[in-house]
């Protein structure tokens, strides 16, 4: 037990007089676990929204409650606008995307829901160098504009009495998206 002790005492004698070892294996951990903590931070912060903007050219009941709801939805800051401005802020990086609601959406998206009509195209201009939101922008558009939909119908039962809790349908909309950059956006407004 004594030349263990003795083995021990000349291991630490020599690790604590190694200056180099001694920071690395203090001080390398403490700035490793500070830098991780800042960049992801402590979790008490509120989540960064979504800067879209949103264009109504329809005005019906059901577009009307689209923006509504994602006007009031945390995940977004809605700024509302014209067709023109809304595509230049998503061409200039103002905001990650300009969702254009057509005129006839409501009525063409209810025909697609109950005649199986052709769904509506909602245009979503988005800056290419945020492309990785795209799909939260598409996915929770479509959230809301359901949720509109079914809500301003009053749901599949009203729509179709005796319809099975089952019953399939497709979207009565689909989205296109466009990449809003200085060519795309000369071609779209020429």
């Amino acid at each position: 037990m004594h030349a263990f002790l003795a083995l021990v005492r000349k291991d630490l004698v020599l690790y604590f007089s190694n200056r180099r070892a001694l920071v690395m294996s203090i001080a390398a951990p403490i700035i490793i676990a500070a830098f991780f903590g800042a960049i992801f931070g402590s979790g008490s912060e509120k989540p960064s929204r979504i800067p879209i903007a949103l264009v109504d050219q329809d005005a019906s009941a059901i577009s009307k409650a689209i923006l509504t709801s994602m006007t009031t939805d945390p995940a977004f800051e809605v700024r509302q606008s014209d067709e023109a401005t809304a595509v230049g802020l998503a061409k200039h990086g103002d905001v990650r995307a300009a969702i254009v609601l057509p005129a006839g959406f409501g009525a063409a998206a209810t025909r697609a829901l109950i005649e199986g009509g052709p769904p509506p195209v909602v245009a979503v201009h988005y800056d290419p160098s945020q492309a990785t939101s795209m799909a939260l922008v598409r996915g929770l558009l479509t959230q809301h504009a359901m949720r509109a939909i079914g809500d301003t119908l009053g749901g599949i039962g009203a729509l179709w009495p005796g319809a099975p809790a089952s019953a399939a349908f497709s979207m009565p909309f689909r989205t296109e998206s466009v990449a809003s950059t200085a060519r795309v956006a000369a071609r779209y407004n020429g």
